[in-house]
């Protein structure tokens, strides 16, 4: 579920940027969106993000970009976890977190994604 969240947000950025990549990071796509949309998509999440049930050591503000910056890189990391001698992390690390984050960003960004998309 978090492999298919990550690459569904990665692929909702990607249908709003101008250029052609093949980064996995969400903080770098979310940074190559137009001005305009960050700023509606950083609106929006952040009102919706004072529902969530947890706060992290490293985001107590419940800032939008600070999650981003938190979960940018969790597609690689869950999709290629079997890869790792040990899959730290696994046994319910921040799971349950990312499961929340990405129920709340995934609506907003199809809304925004179909609306702005690029035709790349």
């Amino acid at each position: 579920a978090i492999v298919n969240a990550s690459f569904a947000c990665e692929l909702y950025f990607k249908n709003m940027i101008n250029e052609k990549t093949k980064n996995h990071n969400l903080k770098f796509l979310y940074d190559k969106l137009d001005e305009k949309i960050q700023e509606e998509l950083e609106t929006k999440i952040s009102q919706e993000i004072t529902k969530l049930n947890y706060e992290t050591e490293i985001n107590c503000k419940k800032d939008f970009v600070k999650y981003l910056d938190d979960i940018s890189d969790t597609f690689v990391f869950w999709r290629y976890i079997h890869e790792k001698n040990k899959p730290t992390g696994f046994l319910g690390k921040r799971i349950n977190e990312c499961c929340q984050l990405f129920d709340i960003i995934l609506p907003i960004l199809k809304e925004l994604s179909n609306r702005n998309a690029t035709n790349n």
